[in-house]
């Protein structure tokens, strides 16, 4: 067992070199206690262990930014695919396919009674807006519990690796309509969202992605990594 200010020490080395997600800080926090623990020098201090064993161990701080920087790479690698595969269920699986069929109903029913307009933007609320709040809410409830418990971090690997993701899905109405526009000649505006062909798939889709991203978010973004 290690002593409240060893502890200490760990706490400060790891926020001092910039590591500060709940995932690696944790991972970082027990090899370096496993570490000193077992070390052959019982008359070394904690200091000198991370000085002279553990940050030599991983090739220095910029090693340990290595392998941090490399796991985001690696989890972001893997959300994505496990958000294809998702995806893909709800055009193939069982009973996924249930829920793709009455998105395809509904947006149908919702263009007819409001029209292409009110579809595309409610799609784009759900797809785009209501991910965003729910990510700003999830990431201050993680914060005040972390500040609560005392905890020397505030942030997770998930929320860095939701990012990236939910700039891609972010991009896909922006898109559209940037090759709309340029296929139309610069005739954008009205011609867009009066076009039920372009409006009412790329309402499914957003929806889709939506209905992907809440999977994910039930699953709380947990990516294995193998070591």
């Amino acid at each position: 067992m290690i002593t409240q200010d060893e502890h200490n020490t760990i706490v400060k080395y790891l926020k001092d070199i910039g590591v500060n997600t709940m995932e690696f800080f944790e991972e970082m926090y027990d090899h370096i206690c496993t570490s000193f623990e077992n070390r052959k020098d019982k008359s070394q201090d904690m200091k000198t262990h991370i000085r002279e064993v553990v940050q030599p161990g991983f090739g220095g701080v910029k090693g340990i930014h290595k392998i941090r920087d490399e796991r985001t790479k690696i989890r972001i690698k893997l959300l994505r695919k496990r958000f294809g595969n998702t995806f893909i269920k709800y055009f193939l699986g069982w009973p996924n396919v249930v829920t793709t069929a009455s998105v395809i109903l509904s947006s149908i029913l919702i263009k007819d009674f409001f029209g292409t307009k009110t579809l595309f933007f409610t799609a784009f609320i759900i797809a785009t807006v209501l991910p965003i709040i729910f990510f700003f809410y999830k990431l201050i409830e993680f914060r005040l519990k972390c500040k609560k418990e005392n905890k020397p971090y505030r942030v997770s690997e998930a929320f860095n690796v939701i990012t990236p993701l939910g700039s891609l899905i972010a991009q896909i109405p922006t898109l559209t309509i940037n090759i709309w526009n340029v296929s139309q000649k610069g005739q954008l505006g009205q011609s867009f969202l009066a076009t039920p062909q372009i409006v009412v798939p790329l309402s499914i889709l957003m929806i889709l992605c939506f209905l992907t991203c809440r999977q994910l978010y039930s699953e709380q973004f947990k990516i294995e990594l193998t070591h």
